[in-house]
């Protein structure tokens, strides 16, 4: 018994040092070591559904698929109950058309202002006259400082 326990246990020792080995090389062979590579920036966009909306939104979604792999985006309906949590855990109520969350938080600094991701954006020639403070460009400069950091 003894005998087959120490087999086992070099077979694991073995294992286990060509899987640090493997580790190793993938660490030190590629360009940016794995452990510092820098993970996409998020990007959270609640919104209603409506056209209006997905109108004033168009400039912002084309400006996002400029980054590539280096943006996650999820969009979520702001009717749906994901949407409506996400509102909620927030700290929002009320018929809120947009509010897009970079890394989490709706509220940046560009340019020493502070920006709110939230309502339409700037001249979106809403209906209801809605617009916000913000506009596309604010977005990217959040997104280019975040990666720009990283």
């Amino acid at each position: 018994m003894k005998q087959i326990k120490m087999k086992l246990n070099y077979k694991i020792i073995k294992t286990g040092l060509s899987g640090i080995v493997a580790i190793l090389v993938v660490f030190f062979a590629s360009p940016v070591p794995v452990l510092f590579a820098a993970s996409p920036v998020e990007v959270e966009i609640v919104a209603l559904d409506h056209w209006p909306i997905r109108r004033a939104l168009e400039p912002t979604l084309d400006m996002l698929k400029e980054f590539g792999d280096k943006i996650s985006i999820t969009q979520i309906d702001a009717d749906s109950k994901e949407g409506k949590a996400r509102l909620k855990s927030s700290g929002m109520k009320g018929h809120i058309p947009v509010v897009i969350f970079v890394n989490g938080e709706y509220t940046h600094t560009v340019n020493d202002h502070e920006v709110v991701f939230k309502n339409f954006p700037v001249d979106s020639d809403s209906p209801m006259k809605i617009d916000g403070k913000w506009s596309a460009g604010n977005v990217k400069a959040v997104i280019e400082a975040i990666l720009g950091a990283n």
